[in-house]
């Protein structure tokens, strides 16, 4: 399910809980602007709980929240635009595929829930061109990159946690204006 926040008056934080209460996904802005975005499997059947609030407590305001049943034809594969949830897994790393052109600028974001992370991106011929290790808010990698050639991606995700398997993890990936997020800071 594509689960999204969105509004005009404040930057909305979105938690997704799971029927447990389990925490599956959080996500601040990857929807439209500074909207909140993510996709949820459903795994079983009961009550989801949507937990929405603003990212600076002293604000407030009208918002809407929809969802919309998607479907991933590969799961090791991302499109431009994606934000996808992954659940608990047995294994120490992960990795997701994409597609990219020459000169296209690209953001991808790991957060996790509860342990560090490393992100790297790989080119096809196994040249890792930009790799992170928690690189903005805590359990959360991120690079910030523009494409050397045409071709398929790979993006490798490992743990760093105690247990040494990747617990649920969210990735997005994105192409930002790249002007923009300099300035920004």
């Amino acid at each position: 399910v594509l689960v999204s926040v969105e509004s005009t008056e404040f930057d909305p934080v979105m938690r997704v809980l799971d029927t447990t209460g389990t925490p599956l996904a959080i996500d601040d802005d990857s929807g439209a602007g500074h909207n909140a975005q993510t996709i949820i499997p459903i795994l079983s059947n009961g009550l989801y709980l949507i937990v929405v609030q603003p990212f600076a407590l002293d604000q407030s305001g009208h918002f809407s929240v929809s969802l919309e049943s998607v479907s991933l034809s590969d799961p090791s594969h991302l499109a431009i635009g994606d934000v996808v949830h992954a659940g608990m897994t047995d294994v120490a790393e992960a990795r997701w595929t994409f597609d990219g052109e020459q000169g296209m600028p690209i953001l991808i974001r790991v957060t996790s829930y509860g342990y560090d992370t490393t992100l790297g991106l790989i080119t096809e011929a196994d040249n890792i061109i930009a790799d992170d290790r928690n690189r903005g808010t805590t359990n959360s990698a991120q690079l910030l990159t523009v494409l050397p050639s045409d071709g398929r991606y790979t993006v490798l995700i490992r743990s760093l946690s105690l247990t040494g398997t990747l617990g649920p993890y969210t990735i997005s990936i994105q192409t930002p204006d790249i002007e923009a997020t300099m300035h920004s800071g």
